[in-house]
């Protein structure tokens, strides 16, 4: 089994398919709940009054927000922004109505393509080797 360095406390820990160590997934998780229990009780707080009273980086509850593992609160306005457009976002990385013309521009472009069409710029060489 491969091993690695942790990225948040170093150590060598054996490979898994979240690339953190079991003590800093555990911790992870202990501060994932610790701000939601947080933000539920609080809905006017700003991104830093989580962070002040949870003890938790403001960068890592970022990152929830854009998972999509929490929502953000009404306190944090504009904190949040679409990754497209700039408006303000209460979860994931795009608003509304950006998500809605990428889905649109995906969908499109899925339906454009001739289901037997061959994909332009790939090929494929085979070169028989007799003994």
């Amino acid at each position: 089994m491969p091993v690695k360095n942790c990225p948040q406390c170093r150590k060598i820990f054996q490979a898994n398919l979240f690339d953190i160590c079991d003590a800093c997934r555990s911790k992870n998780e202990k501060d994932f709940f610790k701000v939601k229990e947080y933000l539920e009780e609080n809905e006017k707080c700003t991104m830093h009054e989580v962070s002040q009273e949870t003890g938790v980086s403001a960068k890592r509850i970022l990152a929830w927000i854009r998972e999509g593992r929490l929502e953000a609160t009404i306190g944090m306005g504009g904190d949040i922004a679409c990754r497209a457009c700039g408006e303000p976002v209460s979860k994931g990385n795009f608003c509304q109505n950006c998500a809605q013309k990428i889905n649109n521009q995906a969908e499109e472009l899925l339906t454009s393509q001739s289901p037997h069409e061959k994909p332009k710029g790939i090929k494929m060489h085979t070169k028989i080797i007799k003994d």
